[in-house]
């Protein structure tokens, strides 16, 4: 059951926000017609697909005027944009948000930025020298961590039967939201602060982040309060062991969420000493010394591996 439930966990590590992306072929068809030489700087076929949809609205007078309908772009360029490239895109009709500007960095050659652009002026601006890229930035993304569990086939565990049931979990994180009564937790916890340590209190409540419950959610929610959810394909956010139960430690402390090393490695020993837990998740970290695993928090890790407790 312990094998079991750490590949629940090791699951949640995949879990991610996914999103779809198709291929627009150019065509005859389309309005707008981009040239053998400028189709390189095309970042993706949405681009010219929203476009020509724009184009096709507007000679529809679905739109009050072209004018009035432009396009959200990103524009790619080599270096942030000077005066005068600014210039010549507000002579186009761009409105340029240069405060979204991202430079090239490691292995992304070109820098970025966000803009406005008038449907009927991509041409245009493909064609100055100085744009190397251009894409559209309209792509919606939606909430994906009801779908997660099925990409990460937590759903074929639970046909199984493993959800988690009779496994106790230890979260080790900064607070966990436990008032008013949150029905996505199981109705009894085990609770306990170790953020002052040695000085220990009931009080497991968020008082900086969310950041407990957020992980809590992620490995045992019971998507109760998700129930009726019918956007992105339907079904609950839960956990991936909605039936596991929960030993929460509180390590966080109430002014920055940080944790200092008192708190994790005795928050540790107690899991396995004193509250017996069969896993534990703890989302924290620092920069450590040496990178070599002989601080006393690596050690700890492995004395709870060797009483049979993976973290």
């Amino acid at each position: 059951m312990k094998t079991m439930l750490g590949r629940f966990l090791f699951l949640i590590l995949f879990s991610t926000s996914i999103y779809a992306q198709q291929r627009i072929e150019l065509d005859s068809n389309n309005i707008v017609q981009v040239s053998q030489e400028l189709t390189n700087k095309i970042g993706s076929g949405n681009l010219i697909k929203v476009i020509n949809e724009k184009l096709t609205a507007s000679k529809n007078n679905l739109y009050k005027s072209l004018e009035a309908e432009n396009t959200q772009v990103v524009i790619y360029l080599q270096n942030y944009p000077t005066h005068e490239q600014v210039d010549k895109f507000k002579s186009l009709g761009l409105t340029c948000y240069l405060n979204t500007w991202t430079p090239p960095v490691y292995d992304h050659p070109l820098g970025f930025f966000f803009a406005e652009l008038p449907s009927d002026k991509l041409i245009n601006v493909l064609s100055l020298n100085f744009v190397k890229k251009i894409d559209e930035s309209e792509q919606l993304s939606f909430p994906q961590n009801n779908e997660s569990d099925k990409v990460i086939n937590a759903d074929e565990l639970w046909a199984q039967g493993w959800n988690g049931e009779g496994v106790k979990v230890g979260i080790l994180d900064s607070g966990l939201d436990t008032d008013p009564l949150n029905p996505d937790l199981p109705t009894s916890i085990i609770k306990k602060d170790y953020s002052s340590y040695p000085t220990l209190d009931d009080d497991v409540e968020n008082h900086i982040t969310g950041h407990g419950t957020h992980v809590t959610g992620s490995v045992l929610g019971r998507g109760i309060l998700s129930a009726e959810n019918v956007g992105n394909g339907g079904s609950s956010y839960k956990g991936v062991a909605p039936s596991a139960d929960l030993v929460f430690l509180k390590i966080g402390n109430d002014y920055t969420a940080g944790a200092s090393t008192n708190a994790i490695v005795n928050a540790m020993d107690a899991a396995v000493n004193i509250y017996h837990v069969d896993i534990i998740s703890m989302s924290y970290g620092y920069w450590d010394t040496y990178h070599d695993g002989t601080s006393i928090q690596d050690q700890k890790v492995d004395w709870c591996y060797s009483n049979g407790v993976p973290v």
